[in-house]
């Protein structure tokens, strides 16, 4: 049993070792400005938006060189360009203030550049879903509005009573039955009459 607490611990400590080396080979390539090691390191799995030294990341290092190749690669591997770019160091500094402190104005242009498109483009995606969710309301409103008037086309109106004009109004069966009465009394009486005589 303490045999295997020891191999896993010795694993672990092996494990995080090499994984410090390998993160820390992508900021050596960065200040190096080796951009076929970077673009490897990169390729192979780096983070670059993980903290090394007074919480600069990979792109603040490129930054501080001036490495616009390097900045670029490292932006294209990054989860998110403007969290990165907007990243502050231990100093409070972002990529963009470091440029600038290492007269890299160039760069620092351009990461200015890269982070107003990233902004634009939220801001666009805030509007588009703004808008999706306007339609979705009026849809919804004129949904309920069609149920109403289906509801209001389907409730019909009680008929009012008419009322009826008074006429003269003769009842015909007891006459019908009076005329069958008189004609059969008098084929009675005047059968009896033929009879009799």
């Amino acid at each position: 049993m303490i045999n295997k607490v020891i191999r896993l611990t010795t694993l672990a400590i092996i494990i995080t070792t090499y994984t410090n080396i390998q993160t820390m080979n992508l900021t050596r390539y960065v200040l190096a400005g080796n951009e076929e090691e970077v673009k490897k390191a990169l390729e192979n799995g780096e983070d670059p938006s993980k903290d090394y030294a007074n919480g600069n990341n990979a792109l603040h290092f490129a930054a501080m060189k001036g490495k616009l190749k390097i900045a670029e690669m490292i932006l294209n591997h990054c989860k998110s360009k403007k969290d990165l770019i907007l990243k502050k160091n231990s100093s409070k500094n972002t990529p963009i203030d470091l440029a600038n402190t290492a007269k890299r104005h160039e760069l620092a242009a351009h990461l200015k550049s890269i982070l107003e498109m990233e902004q634009q483009k939220q801001i666009e995606a805030l509007k588009q879903k703004k808008k999706l969710d306007e339609q979705t309301i009026r849809q919804t409103q004129d949904e309920k509005k069609g149920k109403k008037k289906t509801k209001a086309k389907t409730k019909r109106r009680p008929r009012k009573k008419r009322k009826q004009k008074t006429q003269f109004h003769i009842p015909y069966k007891p006459i019908v039955f009076m005329c069958t009465a008189a004609i059969l009394l008098y084929c009675l009486v005047y059968s009896s009459q033929h009879t009799n005589n």
